[in-house]
């Protein structure tokens, strides 16, 4: 077998080959699949690392939202063709989300997916600290959850 590396523009690749006899004819196929990955698929950087991308509900918090955020630049891989594939991307945690929440906990995932079905998933972290709101807070929102969860049934 032959496992090797490309760099091009920035982009690595890895490429595995087995099941052929000759070195040669292994490192031909190689080639052919990293030229193939190089001209047919595209990252494309959908945020910044710090970038805020949304927030979550935090239930009983001092404030009702914290901002989430990836550590390093969101970049998402896709066929480059057809060109005109559309990109979703949705926020996904697990709720209720309740303080005291730190400034770099994972709460989140970003999930991302393309019309061509690739697709791929960043853990979101808070951006701030979230501490307990005040009695009156915490209170309501727990009035409130307990009404969406009957609501729910």
């Amino acid at each position: 077998g032959l496992v090797g590396s490309a760099v091009q523009d920035g982009k690595r690749l890895i490429v595995v080959v087995s099941g052929l006899e000759k070195a040669d004819q292994r490192k031909d196929e190689a080639a052919k699949l990293l030229t193939w990955g190089f001209q047919s698929f595209s990252a494309v950087k959908l945020f910044n690392a710090g970038e805020i991308v949304g927030r979550a509900r935090v239930w009983g918090g001092k404030t009702w939202y914290v901002p989430l955020a990836a550590e390093s630049d969101v970049m998402f891989t896709m066929p480059k063709y057809p060109a005109n594939q559309r990109i979703s991307a949705e926020i996904v945690y697990k709720a209720p989300l309740k303080p005291p929440v730190k400034k770099g906990d994972q709460v989140a995932t970003l999930r991302i997916s393309s019309s061509s079905s690739a697709s791929a998933e960043v853990p979101l972290y808070a951006t701030e600290d979230v501490t307990n709101g005040g009695i009156v807070r915490q209170g309501v929102d727990s009035l409130v959850l307990m009404a969406l969860r009957r609501l729910a049934l």
